[in-house]
């Protein structure tokens, strides 16, 4: 995983995009929503990784004055693999700890992330 994050220059500031792009693209409006921080923050973000070749901007097909902020190729096949043993690492917490019991600590974890915020 940190190869991933290296090889892009990636750092955990640019996870407030990161961790809110859906794999097929998302609006930036959707992205400052999700990650709670402002438009212009989400921009400067966006624009550190599409230097970087983590991410593209496109028209939105919907409103040409919205675009798109999407994975590159490259980027999209590496974020793919951190993905998939993220997953593979949630199932097994989930198997050791019993569904109801996982589902209780990422709640937990989720509002401890949030907390600051509330």
């Amino acid at each position: 995983m940190s190869d991933t994050r290296e090889q892009f220059g990636v750092r955990p500031v640019h996870d407030a995009v990161l961790a809110h792009l859906d794999r097929d693209g998302t609006r930036a409006s959707v992205l400052a929503e999700r990650s709670r921080l402002t438009r212009q923050a989400i921009t400067q973000l966006v624009d550190e990784l599409e230097q970087r070749g983590v991410v593209t901007r496109r028209p939105d097909p919907a409103d040409g004055r919205a675009k798109i902020i999407q994975y590159t190729p490259e980027a999209l096949k590496h974020f793919d693999a951190t993905r998939a043993v993220i997953a593979a690492l949630e199932r097994r917490w989930a198997s050791e700890l019993g569904r109801r019991n996982y589902a209780a600590l990422r709640a937990g974890l989720e509002r401890i992330q949030r907390a600051p915020e509330e």
